[in-house]
């Protein structure tokens, strides 16, 4: 359940505030003092968005992380699925990323990991917060402080994980030209080595990792005027445009013209389905195409409450082969208007 205090976020996605008046270091401290009564004096991986204001509020999580037994293991500025991949990978008790994801620059936030690499179910959600409100800290002693640890590559296992998951001799045989918007947040630090491991031929914008956006940093089509521009001038296959923190991506096609949330689904439905048929999850407002395409398939789809943990949790307990959210806006997706109807007929017809 969301609640809100004078901007201040906070829910099952995290803490999310304006700098200076709604969330300040006081307070980042005081929700990771309990984060890591919670968790219980483990090591806590803790990594950070491009935003100016990232290194002041990871330092107050880090001084409250300590202040109750836990091993902070810096990790820098990363996308957040390599930090989730990260936290899973290394055997952390857990991690804290400071980042407000698509909010303006203003804003900054946490986001808590369980040991899994995922982010915390409604239910621990709830106990973690039981004790940030009942502010019951397990501070220790001074002779009982961890030494802080900085992790040099903690890209590596990410990197690796993608790479493994795709056939890279086919895709480097086909010299394809890419242009990709970083928004000079998180994604910066990884999405051109990336490509460059693809053999992609990549012409990149807003690529520094210093948190200046030029743009408004959610990649919906009125913000990517720019890039859909340059994968037209420079007759490009494909765009990628991503937030700040690199948890969300949009698609250009080579028309310069975006998919969207919805197709970009669809289409990676489709894609997986055709070589690995099985269940798919999705959330209540994704779009009924993805019905469409399951049915095609022979497989059943699976929906959920809004939230990427829910969508992630139930692909664990059906088995699925992908699961995604759509659009989270709406109460439900495309139904059966003209528009949605061609919009269906559109995911069904890639190959």
């Amino acid at each position: 359940m969301m609640t809100k205090s004078h901007s201040l976020k906070v829910g099952v996605s995290g803490v999310r505030g304006v700098v200076g008046e709604s969330l300040t270091p006081q307070l980042a401290a005081r929700f990771a003092s309990a984060f890591g009564t919670y968790i219980g004096r483990g090591r806590i991986v803790v990594a950070q968005d491009a935003r100016p204001s990232g290194p002041m509020i990871k330092n107050a999580v880090i001084a409250g992380l300590l202040a109750t037994g836990c091993q902070p293991v810096d990790i820098g500025i990363a996308p957040i699925p390599s930090v989730l991949v990260f936290t899973e990978e290394s055997q952390a008790a857990g991690g804290v990323a400071v980042t407000a994801s698509h909010n303006p620059p203003e804003w900054n936030g946490l986001k808590f990991l369980s040991a899994r690499g995922l982010y915390l179910n409604p239910s621990q959600v709830e106990e973690f917060l039981d004790i940030y409100h009942q502010g019951e800290f397990s501070f220790i002693r001074a002779d009982k402080f961890k030494k802080m640890t900085a992790e040099p590559d903690p890209l590596a296992p990410h990197l690796t994980r993608l790479l493994k998951a795709l056939d890279v001799a086919m895709i480097r045989e086909r010299k394809l030209k890419v242009v990709a918007d970083c928004c000079n947040g998180a994604g910066s630090v990884l999405m051109p080595g990336f490509l460059e491991a693809l053999g992609c031929r990549t012409f990149l914008i807003n690529d520094r990792p210093d948190g200046a956006f030029v743009r408004d940093s959610e990649p919906v089509p009125e913000n990517l005027k720019d890039i859909c521009r340059q994968v037209v001038e420079t007759k490009a296959d494909v765009g990628f445009a991503q937030d700040a923190d690199a948890d969300r991506l949009a698609i250009i096609d080579e028309r310069g013209e975006p998919l969207g949330e919805e197709l970009t689904l669809a289409l990676a439905v489709k894609h997986v389905l055709a070589r690995t048929p099985g269940p798919v999850a999705v959330n209540m407002s994704t779009t009924r195409a993805i019905d469409d395409i399951a049915a095609a398939a022979g497989v059943p789809v699976y929906r959920t409450k809004i939230g990427e943990i829910n969508v992630v949790e139930e692909v664990i307990q059906k088995n699925a082969v992908i699961g995604g959210e759509g659009k989270t806006g709406a109460s439900s997706g495309p139904g059966s208007t003209p528009a949605a109807t061609a919009f269906r007929r559109r995911a069904l017809s890639w190959r």
